[in-house]
């Protein structure tokens, strides 16, 4: 039997995939739908928190007023911080859970991207660091919510290894929009807070 990695759909797909960021330097490394968009949605009004740093930050830091980054690579932090924008803050955080988490008061952004280490807790404290209206962005949400799509690491719709911080995610954006975007590798889910 053949893994969901091996298929010729996903290999058409993840080759389409990589064409697509080759071509798309300055774009953000997640779906090319949820790209589009948040080109739809950002404007030079909002304040942006980041998680993982990157091609994204530059991406970003031309759409909206201010961004925050957090990153956990040394190397990649001054790689990053060596191309910003002046409307850029970015810091270098700790790998451990409570050293990553960047102290935000309630309502502070209108948008956080959350494409890095500890999704889990990263997405409980955007619920209050979010502004209402604000947009919660989950890379690789296939990997951490149940979902039905047919990429390789989704973990199905009747998942039972969720942790404790996704089922109380999951119950507390009950109400919430989502829109899910895949490129048939993986998912990217934009949550809309009431």
């Amino acid at each position: 039997m053949l893994r969901k990695h091996h298929t010729p759909r996903y290999i058409f797909n993840r080759t389409r995939q990589l064409i697509y960021f080759k071509r798309n330097p300055d774009k953000p490394w997640m779906t090319k739908g949820s790209v589009e968009r948040l080109q739809k949605i950002l404007n030079k009004d909002m304040n942006l928190l980041e998680y993982g740093s990157g091609r994204s930050t530059t991406f970003y830091s031309g759409k909206v007023k201010d961004v925050v980054s957090i990153e956990t690579n040394e190397d990649w932090f001054n790689r990053v911080k060596a191309s910003i924008d002046n409307n850029v803050a970015i810091f270098l955080r700790g790998a451990t859970q409570q050293s990553y988490l960047h102290e935000a008061s309630e309502s502070s952004y209108d948008i956080i991207i959350n494409d890095a280490i500890h999704r889990d807790l990263v997405s409980l404290q955007g619920l209050k660091a979010l502004k209402p209206g604000g947009i919660l962005v989950i890379d690789n949400a296939e990997r951490y919510i149940p979902n039905n799509f047919d990429v390789p690491e989704s973990i199905g719709l009747d998942s039972l290894d969720l942790n404790a911080n996704w089922i109380e995610f999951i119950k507390s954006t009950d109400g919430w929009l989502k829109e899910w975007y895949t490129d048939g590798v993986s998912c990217t889910l934009l949550m809309f807070k009431p």
